[in-house]
């Protein structure tokens, strides 16, 4: 009996303490930039590359990783690409969507616009993700975007955004929201106003976090690795991301965007770097 004891003791303390990739992990960045009606939104195109770039980094070592970007498509591309960037997954596999484009609510209904100025919902964006199989994971960068989760920044929202209800509630999703559903999200320059030096707040702290200089195009500490074991967690990185963005935006209180999530899997590691040389 205590043979058997100390048996299960020592298997429990050599478990894993963070939930890893085990199947095949896929993922696409998604920006719109260009809309057809003429308005741009600079930085989108930039914003996407870094969280391509990011997630190559975080994962590109790995043998089951296979990655795709895609700029100013239509509502009716965003869903093939959905289709044909997922359409090989398994029960085992974790499926990652970034998205960056205008976002917004009306009547209670939160939509993310395409280049065409189509208004995607989160009720239809919910519907085509829930036919991947395995797990899926949604960054959404985009004004309003907490609408999409029924995230709320204060009080009063929480009590009145009674309306802006979490499409993506199932245990199968883990997602995070550039802000919250009464929010805008912003944008940040760094040497100049054009495209490569200008990214939403959100993808920029998002990158860092998870050793991606978005600016610089170089590979950095692991910013979210709390507990440096060289790996980032889901929680860890959330974390991150939310600070981070508070702190661009606070040269001027006019401006403020809260960071948040639906966390089903909130260990589950969104970079590793545990088998690989440390990043300079």
């Amino acid at each position: 009996m205590k043979k058997t004891l100390a048996l299960i003791i020592a298997m429990l303390l050599l478990m894993p303490v963070c939930l890893a990739q085990t199947g095949v992990y896929r993922a696409v960045s998604i920006g719109i930039s260009n809309y057809d009606d003429g308005r741009q939104r600079v930085g989108g195109t930039n914003s996407a590359q870094g969280v391509y770039d990011a997630m190559n980094r975080a994962f590109g070592g790995s043998s089951g990783f296979i990655s795709s970007i895609y700029t100013d498509v239509t509502a009716q591309q965003l869903f093939s690409t959905l289709d044909l960037c997922f359409g090989g997954a398994e029960a085992g596999d974790v499926s990652l969507i970034y998205i960056s484009a205008h976002g917004g609510m009306q009547g209670g209904i939160a939509w993310i616009e395409t280049k065409d100025g189509g208004r995607v919902t989160a009720s239809e964006l919910e519907k085509r993700l829930r036919l991947i199989p395995g797990k899926v994971i949604l960054l959404l960068d985009a004004c309003y975007s907490g609408a999409f989760t029924g995230s709320a920044s204060s009080f009063l929202y929480e009590f009145t955004g009674a309306f802006g209800q979490n499409s993506f509630a199932s245990d199968k999703y883990l997602v995070m929201v550039s802000c919250s559903l009464e929010e805008k999200s912003y944008r940040v320059t760094a040497d100049s106003s054009g495209e490569a030096d200008v990214s939403t707040v959100f993808s920029r702290a998002l990158c860092e976090g998870l050793g991606w200089d978005l600016i610089n195009d170089r590979s950095t500490a692991l910013k979210a690795d709390a507990n440096r074991d060289r790996r980032v967690t889901a929680s860890e990185l959330l974390e991150y991301v939310r600070r981070r963005s508070m702190f661009y935006l606070s040269g001027n209180r006019k401006y403020t965007q809260t960071v948040s999530a639906h966390l089903s899997y909130p260990n589950m590691v969104l970079a590793d770097r545990t088998h690989r040389e440390p990043a300079p």
